[in-house]
């Protein structure tokens, strides 16, 4: 006998004998039968059996062997003593707990192949006895060992009668010999020798050979016998095994012997039953039973199922065994009829001598003495139950288990009543000389079995036996023979459906009843009722059918009632299953009883036979959560799992009906394990395609015809660039025969193409490509070719009728479907699927080209549409013959052989036609199972490529399928530059299609579809990267690699193709091939989006994703912009992947980490980008923006690190990185409290110890060279850190000045001098402001007066402060030389240019209340404010300005950091500075605000040139759309325009009228382009316009004496009960002061004249408006002198007198943009009427007298109506004096002041300028606060006051600010 290697560890653990065992004790179950010859190769057994609640280690088992036994008194002595000692401690240990197998781990699981042609197996008697022993073993109970010597005795009584054939079968090279014996009868359980393995005591007696005496044999021969203890008469083997068919070995026994296949041996007598052994009803045989002469009847040879196996005659024993080599005389007739036929379920046929006489079910075999007649104490099992057992694989063994106990309690009680023949035998030994028993014996030995008797739960497991009983009757009963088909078949053809729904429920509860006893004859008679059944017009028909398939399929009866929800995974993947119990407690007894059961796929992949597997499980009472970890899975296939808890009778119960707050679907499941798939790259090819040769012969450029197609050699050829290319596994198109004409269609699917090379040829292929590591697996389908249909196809296909008149019937052609949508071959025919033997077909020649080509796997094409059902031909198939009977038998009208031609009112029927497909293809189910269980890693891949919503269906049915979202998403996305959210979308909506972990192939193109090249162009190279760098398996085709464009169609009708090549790409799939099978994350990890920013939010061209395994993170982000990107990706999701905090990580550029040797270069683009820093934090990863610059077409990929023990350097290094990618990122990225240094620097200042300490770190941490630029960068830090949050900034100035001036003793000179140089790095820097008019120089309007006050201001409060404007000839009181009066004076001249023109201006400078003036003189451009003249002229005077004033700066080497121009006069000044050129970068660091006091159509400096269409681009030389707006009818020289372009900010003077703008202006859209545009109201010097007031009445007395003097003066009238309301401005249309002058009949005719009104202010009567108000004024102060009063033609000179003596001021302005008026009316207490507009909106509230809020009255028209209407109710409450004063006190506290304007403005040039704003005496008050919380003593506070505090506040004035 040949030599074989051990056999292969246990994947799932070794057996291990129960708790308790010693290490030694301990023996892999593979040493019990580990022979030269395999006899077992792969075992999967139980983890550590804890089934014992009292555990038995070896040696208690041998003492309870030799206390059995043993004859020696001493050695029983010693093993009596043994087993009370164990026994007693273990009990001890154990007290109170009880045997509950069911807790434990499950059974050892044995799997034995099915027999290929028949259905009579052998008695597998070695998997009895082991099952037996094993059950022994878990119950730990083996004090009845003498169930043994049954086995024994059978296997004496087998090696006399056994077969040479199965005695060789189970021959053990060391263990098997002849003995004397048995005749020289191979010894079929001699592999059980102790001599051949190590095994347990108790086993040993089962291999060893005794002496006993010889005695005559039932057949005269002489046979050893004896009548001693434990030794039994030897008889012949009641139950001989019969040999089989086909021989068949368990699968746990490992590959057969070689000759035991070849002819099959049919054995032709029965072996007759031994006189000895008989059924307790029985009487004893004959001793001599004489033979007959009839003939036996045999069972027919064919492969065909016999009619009924229970009713079948017995098979004939081979005629050899009757020549000597038999004991025993020929069987009599009698003996043959005694047959013991088991049902076929059982899967084998055995007989029994002699007459059974029992009417019993299970008639129970008892075994006696020999000698005594006395019945043995041996475990009885019935035998049709254990092979119930055996033939279920692990269904049904805890019910074999308790068969086992039952019998074992019975055992146990017979045993106790031997106990006196024992003492018997004890005495009679005690008369042999030094061997005395021991005295106690019989006490021990009896309380020891009481104690064994009592912790046997016999009424459970009486239970559990009856309930098996029940099971095996009820399959009895619905057992399905032929006759029970036919009546089926009669019932399921009617044409009411009701009939039809009735039957099919008997055949739902025959399957019920089928399925768990595994009867497979009746389930595949029951199959053949359902599959035509499955195209039932009747929908609920064909979904009550595909559920009872997929039952059928399943082999348990799980998915009756609900279908499975699958989970999908790999080949090694975990297998974990877990429910959430939310509210639900469970008892102690109930957690004990739960368990999980598994029906799957066997650990022997040579096994196809599914097993049932018990699983213990966890639950957490805290959490609640139930979970059971197995090992992983180990093949391909459907392993199904339920939670069950075990009822009393055994049933498992499912926790659903234990729990009603679960549901069934939520306590089972199915998973779907494929081969591993990541790995993979999948190459399609087409054979005809490969090594095309094209036509020399060109038409409009293309060939005209294909002159060499491929061959099988040239395929071949091919295979070393396929290999270059990465690829693993060969797609192969084409291969079987067929016409040239029709690729996909073949004439027989098993056959290789003979013109392609034929079968050798292609076996040299698939071999070739295995040898160089590559898999391969065959396209195919379901398509039967027309001009060639092989012959086994002939009553397989669907007939039409033809011509109904002559009965003429054709095979239809092949269809996916019958509607018009649906795609028809007519180069191929339909298959008849309603027949069984089309898919038995189907299946079995998909098997043999696995098996025949040795494939790695299939792609079944056309997935979506199989089973293709069309409707039955109704009319042809109720055809009647002339001799009156239907033409058609009933078999045939079931399976529908005629069928309705496509499109003759035809519906969609079968699996496809069921709206909500539930339950799994019954079709695809069957395939699967029978591929998986023949091939355990093989690939099943679906095709469907029309109908996308039925690809999920395919996937339920375990078929991987093809998916071309990718490609259909990317078309519109780089063809149409649609968004890339089109492409999340897409994966989102696939990720959701499929469960997840579905293998998926993702190709880019097919036989059908052009080549990526075509599709995308240049962006061809990005869509590979998709392909090759997401989490679905690549696929090509054939020429891609090549760079093929267009394809070449190969079918009905050839297109032949431009034979253009992109050879350049072919380098960019190598490289893309190794990158994927080098990194290891790129094949196997987790699909994770991510999204890509710019600036302004997601970008809508870059795709941006990671792929995870473990701690490997990669980053991608494919660019599809034809033009360069910058964005940032946003890494939060990597949340849930990167979770320590505390750890560093690093980023990686994978493009140059890994180019080097080894690496293909790359032809395409790929992104160099650099990664940002490499080292950063957890926040800074997640949180951070890191922006980076792709190129077009380019792929950004980056690997993600992690560092968790980062040394010394790596911290420092994460300083630096850190501070740079802060820097580079400050001001652009608005968030940064991720970022390290910026979250340390932002922690320091919550207070003064917290400040020193961060600076203290980064003093030490930061290397020297980052020092110089760390003040510069702290000050942008803390400016960042404050935004305009006032208290952050006190604190921080605060901080810095106390420690650069050394506050405390303890300061670090380093730190010191750190502080001082972020002092200075935070100054503002120079503040110019540049306007047309100024203050009492050259002011016209409330602009000069505004920057006048707001410039002193500043200046005031620290700021470096200057202002140009230009010096006019005369101011306005006609003066010239008019600076000289406050010590301005010229100091130089300067030259510039305003188109070809040399101009020079003088400069007159001076310094008034601390602003730097600076007047510029020219004496024809600047004669007077405003000038006018020809549009020329405008433009130069503007241009002049802008120029001059730049010049000026640069004169005296000023560089503001801030220039605010005002107005369209001044607006040219940023364009010259920022965009001209003629400056050069000297202005670029500079910020320009651009202030708008007025910006109406007339205010904005419109020029009209003149030609029309002139630009004036000679005088301006800027770029002509900065100044004119190309959109206008037209031309149109704009200067505000330019400046909002250019300028940095632009800013207003209220609120309101910066809405009003952005709104309405005609520059609206330029001024929203802006962020935060500054808005602050004009303000008042509040205190000189105090001082001013008090002068009105020298003597005092306020508003009421100044009223007196109002009245006294204008009306000559006092009376305090009149208001008085009062105007005062310029009377322009502005000002609406017609609004007044139309008002005042009607109000005096309301208030009876109690009413006065002055209007003062001079009208100027050249223009319209002026005119008409200065003639009302004049008639209205004749008409009520003593009522109105106006001067139009004099300057109103008493307007503070106005604001203090008037009740109301009023203001019905028609545009205000700011307003002063309104504060000098304000600041005297005095109330306003006013228009909602511009500033007075912001200013002027209503007052309401319920709140006493408010400090006026408004009005929402401009018409008189609502004019008067606000004054009635300013009289109304004048007449109440309480709200009267309430309301003057209201308008006082309402004066914006310029101090608190001049800060508004200061904080917003701070923040532009992004530096700290704090006022000094804010800031001395946190100095010392800060002082005393950290304990400085008065002694330093004293010491630095002079030179620490007050040195201090003296540097933010001279330095500016901090």
């Amino acid at each position: 006998m040949s030599s074989h290697p051990a056999p292969s560890p246990l994947p799932l653990g070794e057996y291990s004998w129960p708790v308790g065992a010693t290490t030694s004790d301990t023996v892999p179950i593979q040493q019990l039968v580990a022979e030269e010859e395999p006899l077992i190769t792969n075992t999967l057994v139980s983890s550590t059996i804890d089934y014992l609640r009292l555990p038995i280690s070896l040696d208690l088992l041998d003492s309870l062997n030799n206390l059995t036994k043993g004859k020696d008194s001493q050695v029983r002595h010693g093993a009596l003593t043994m087993v009370r000692q164990r026994i007693s401690a273990l009990m001890q240990k154990h007290t109170e707990r009880k045997i509950v197998d069911e807790n434990s781990v499950h059974l050892a699981m044995y799997y034995y192949n099915e027999a290929a042609t028949t259905h009579n197996k052998v008695v597998n008697w070695y998997g009895v006895i082991l099952k037996i022993h094993q059950a022994l073993l878990q119950l730990g109970v083996l004090s009845t060992l003498r169930s043994i010597a049954q086995l024994q005795a059978l296997r004496k009584r087998r090696a006399a009668t056994a077969s040479p054939v199965i005695a060789d079968a189970y021959l053990s090279p060391a263990g098997a010999r002849r003995g004397s014996e048995t005749g020289g009868a191979e010894d079929p359980l001699a592999y059980l020798s102790p001599s051949a393995t190590n095994v347990p005591g108790y086993l040993s007696s089962i291999g060893r050979k005794r002496q006993t005496t010889p005695r005559p044999g039932p057949d005269g021969g002489m046979v050893s016998g004896g009548a001693a203890m434990g030794t039994f008469p030897l008889q012949e083997d009641p139950l001989a095994f019969i040999s089989p068919s086909a021989v068949h070995t368990p699968a746990h026994l490992g590959s057969m012997p070689s000759y035991m296949s070849g002819a099959r041996r049919r054995p032709q007598v029965p072996v007759p039953m031994p006189t000895d052994m008989a059924p307790v009803s029985a009487a004893p045989a004959p001793a001599t039973p004489t033979p007959v002469a009839t003939p036996v009847p045999t069972l027919p040879h064919s492969s065909s199922a016999p009619e009924d196996l229970r009713a079948s005659s017995p098979v004939n024993v081979p005629s050899h065994l009757l020549s000597g080599k038999r004991r025993g005389p020929p069987p009599t007739q009698q003996d043959q009829d005694d047959y013991l036929k088991l049902p076929s379920f059982l899967d084998c046929v055995v007989y029994w001598s002699g007459s059974r006489g029992s009417t019993e079910l299970f008639p129970v075999w008892k075994l006696r003495d020999s000698d005594t007649g006395s019945e043995l104490p041996a475990v009885y099992i019935e035998l049709e139950l254990i092979l119930l057992s055996l033939n279920t694989h692990g269904t049904f063994d805890h019910y074999c288990q308790s068969l086992v106990a039952r019998s074992l309690h019975q055992s146990v009680l017979r045993l106790r009543q031997t106990m006196e023949l024992e003492r018997e035998l004890a005495q009679a030994r005690s008369n042999i000389p030094g061997d005395a028993p021991p005295s106690d014996n019989d006490p021990e030995m009896s309380a020891l079995l009481d104690q064994l008797v009592e912790r046997l739960r016999v009424d459970y497991f009486e239970k559990r036996a009856a309930r098996l009983m029940t099971i095996y009757s009820d399959a009895l009963a619905h057992a399905v023979n032929e006759e029970k088909v036919k009546g089926y078949i009669q019932r399921l053809i009617a044409k009411e459906d009701s009939v039809v729904l009735e039957a099919v429920v008997e055949l739902e509860a025959d399957i019920q009843a089928l399925v768990p006893v595994r009867d497979r004859i009746s389930l595949k008679r029951l199959e053949r009722l359902l599959i035509p059944l499955m195209g039932h017009t009747n929908l609920i028909i064909t979904e009550h059918c595909s559920r009872l398939l997929n039952v059928i399929s399943d082999g348990n009866n799980w998915q009756i009632q609900e279908p499975f929800e699958p989970a999908l995974a790999s080949v090694g993947d975990p297998f974990k299953v877990s429910l959430q119990l939310s509210g639900v407690a469970l008892e102690p007894s109930m957690i004990e009883r739960m368990l999980l059961l598994v029906r799957g796929p066997p650990l022997a992949l040579t096994n196809r036979i599914s097993t049932l597997t018990r699983h213990p499980v966890a639950y957490d009472k805290e959490t609640g959560m139930v979970t059971a970890d197995l090992p992983s899975f180990h093949r391909a296939g459907y392993f199904d799992w339920r939670l069950v808890a075990i009822a009393e009778d055994g049933r498992f119960q499912p926790l659903s009906e234990m729990l009603p707050s679960l549901s069934l679907s939520s306590v089972q499941g199915r998973f779907i394990v494929h081969p591993r798939m990541t790995d993979e790259q999948i190459h399609e090819v087409f054979v005809d395609i490969e090594g095309v040769s094209l036509s020399t012969t060109l038409v409009g450029g293309r060939p005209t015809s294909l002159v060499n197609k491929g061959t099988f050699k040239t395929v071949i050829d091919a295979l070393e660039t396929y290999k270059s290319c990465g690829v693993t596994t060969l797609w192969l198109h084409g291969v079987l025969e067929r016409e040239d004409t029709s690729i996909s269609v073949a004439s027989d699917r098993v056959m290789a193409k003979l013109s392609h090379g034929g079968p050798s040829d292609l076996l040299s292929l698939v071999d070739r490509a295995k040898q160089m590591g590559m898999k391969v697996i065959f396209g195919t389908g379901q398509r039967i070719s027309v001009a060639s249909t092989h012959r086994k196809y002939t009553g397989l296909l669907a007939q039409s009728v033809v011509s109904r008149q002559k009965h003429i019937l054709a095979p239809h052609p092949d269809t996916e479907g019958p509607s018009s949508d649906d795609k028809t071959w007519d180069d191929s025919f339909l298959l008849n699927w309603r027949k069984q033997a089309t898919w038995d077909n189907f299946i079995s020649e998909m098997s043999y080209l696995a098996r025949q080509y040795g494939l790695n796997g299939i792609c079944v094409s056309n997935g979506h549409v199989l089973p293709n059902y069309l409707a039955k031909d109704e009319v042809e198939l109720s055809r009647v013959d002339p001799d009156g009977h239907l033409h058609y038998d009933p078999a045939e009208i079931l399976d529908g052989e005629v069928i309705l031609h496509r499109g003759q009112a035809q519906r969609r029927l079968g699996f496809w036609a069921l709206p909500q497909r539930r339950w799994p293809n019954p079709l695809f189910v069957k395939l699967t199972k029978e591929l998986w269980g023949k091939f355990p890693d093989f690939m099943i891949i679906s095709g469907s490529a029309w109908r996308k919503a039925r690809e999920p269906d395919t996937v339920r049915c375990g078929m991987i399928p093809v998916d071309y979202s990718l490609h259909n998403a990317l078309l519109p996305v780089i063809r149409d530059e649609q968004p890339v959210s089109v492409l999340y979308a897409a994966l989102d909506t696939k990720s959701k299609r499929y469960p997840p972990n579905t293998p998926v192939v993702s190709p880019l193109c097919s036989h059908v579809l052009p080549y990526p090249v075509k599709m995308f162009d240049q962006a061809a190279w990005s869509a590979i990267d998709l392909v090759y760098f997401l989490d679905s398996v690549p696929m090509t085709f054939v020429g891609e690699f090549n760079g093929r464009v267009n394809p070449i169609f190969l079918g009905n009708s050839s297109t032949i193709a431009d034979p253009t090549l992109r050879p350049d790409i072919k380098g960019h799939y190598q490289h893309r091939a190794f990158m994927r099978k080098t990194q290891k994350v790129l094949t196997t990890g987790s699909y994770l989006p991510l999204k890509a920013f710019h600036k302004f939010g997601q970008h809508e061209r870059v795709f941006a994703f990671c792929r995870q395994l473990g701690s490997t993170v990669v980053v991608f982000a494919v660019n599809l912009n034809k033009t360069a990107s910058t964005f940032y990706i946003d890494f939060s999701p990597l949340t849930a992947v990167f979770k320590d905090p505390s750890t560093i990580y690093q980023v990686i550029n994978m493009w140059t980490e890994n180019s080097g040797p080894g690496m293909p270069k790359d032809s395409g683009v790929t992104s160099a980008s650099s990664a940002p820093q490499h080292l950063l934090t957890y926040d800074e990863l997640i949180h951070g923006h890191h922006f980076t610059l792709v190129g077009p077409y380019e792929t950004l990929f980056w690997r993600l690190q992690a560092n968790t023990k980062p040394s010394v350097e790596d911290e420092r290094a994460l300083y630096v990185d850190s501070m740079q990618r802060l820097m580079r990122d400050l001001w652009t990225v608005e968030d940064h409290t991720y970022n390290h240094i910026y979250r340390l620097v932002a922690s320091g200042l919550k207070t003064g110890p917290d400040f020193k300490a961060s600076l203290a770190t980064l003093l030490s941490e930061l290397p020297l060279e980052a020092e110089p630029q760390l003040a510069q960068n702290l000050q942008q830090m803390y400016s960042h850190i404050c935004g305009q949050d006032s208290a952050k900034e006190l604190r921080a100035m605060s901080y810095l000045l106390m420690f650069a001036k050394g506050r405390g003793s303890t300061i670090d000179p380093q730190l010191r001098e750190l502080c001082s140089r972020v002092i200075k790095a935070n100054r503002v820097g120079p503040i110019v402001f540049v306007c047309p008019e100024l203050g009492r120089w050259s002011t016209v309007g409330g602009l000069g007066v505004m920057v006048d006050d707001l410039t002193q201001d500043l200046a005031a409060i620290g700021c470096e402060v200057y202002v140009i404007s230009p010096y006019y000839n005369r101011n306005r009181k006609g003066e010239s030389g008019y600076l000289a009066h406050d010590g301005i004076r010229w100091v130089h001249n300067i030259h510039t240019w305003i188109g070809a023109e040399r101009v020079e201006v003088g400069v007159h400078e001076g310094t008034v209340n601390g602003v730097h003036l600076m007047f510029l003189h020219h004496i024809n451009y600047f004669p007077h404010v405003y000038p006018s003249g020809s549009p020329q002229y405008q433009l130069k005077v503007i241009v002049l300005m802008a120029k001059a004033a730049l010049e000026a700066c640069c004169h005296i080497k000023l560089i503001p950091a801030i220039v605010v121009t005002n107005d369209w006069f001044t607006a040219l000044m940023a364009p010259y500075a920022k965009r001209s050129g003629a400056f050069g970068n000297t202005f670029n660091n500079t910020t320009f605000i651009h202030l708008i006091h007025n910006l109406g159509e007339g205010y904005q400096g419109w020029i009209y040139p003149e030609p029309r269409n002139d630009t004036m681009n000679e005088i301006h030389q800027l770029n002509n759309e900065l100044l004119i707006d190309p959109t206008w009818d037209r031309t149109i020289v704009n200067p505000s325009r330019a400046a909002l372009l250019v300028s940095d900010q632009w800013a207003t003077v209220s609120i309101s009228y910066k809405n009003d703008l952005m709104s309405s202006s005609t520059l609206a859209p330029l001024l929203r382009l802006a962020s935060r545009p500054l808005a602050v109201s004009n303000g008042l010097k509040f205190q000189a316009k105090l001082n001013a007031l008090a002068k009105v009445v020298p003597g005092g007395g306020g508003h009421p004496e100044a009223k007196r003097i109002l009245q006294a003066t204008f009306f000559g009238l006092e009376d305090p009960s009149i208001p008085v309301m009062s105007f005062v401005g310029r009377i322009t249309v502005q000002k609406g002061v017609h609004l007044i002058l139309d008002s005042v009949a009607t109000l005096l005719e309301t208030h009876g004249n109690k009413i006065q009104i002055l209007v003062g202010g001079p009208a100027d009567r050249t223009e319209a408006y002026a005119k008409t108000c200065a003639e009302k004024m004049e008639f209205l102060r004749s008409r009520y002198p003593r009522n109105f009063w106006a001067d139009p033609n004099g300057f109103f000179t008493q307007g503070t007198l106005v604001n203090l003596g008037s009740d109301f001021g009023l203001m019905p302005s028609l545009f205000e943009p700011g307003g002063i008026v309104q504060h000098e009316f304000f600041a005297a207490g005095t109330p306003v009427v006013a228009f909602k507009t511009g500033g007075l909106k912001d200013t002027v509230h209503e007052y309401l007298a319920a709140s006493g809020r408010g400090n006026g009255f408004a009005f929402e028209a401009h018409v008189q109506s609502d004019f008067v209407w606000a004054v009635n109710r300013a009289v109304t409450m004048y007449q109440s004096p309480e709200h009267y004063a309430k309301l003057r006190q209201n308008a006082f506290e309402s004066v914006i002041t310029t101090t608190a304007v001049a800060w508004s403005w200061y904080t917003e040039i701070c923040r532009l300028r992004r530096r700290v704003c704090a006022q000094e005496s804010e800031v001395a008050e946190t100095i010392t606060q800060t002082e005393k919380d950290m304990g400085l003593g008065d002694e330093d506070a004293e010491r630095d006051e002079a030179d620490g505090e007050v040195e201090a506040l003296n540097s933010i004035k001279s330095g500016g600010q901090i």
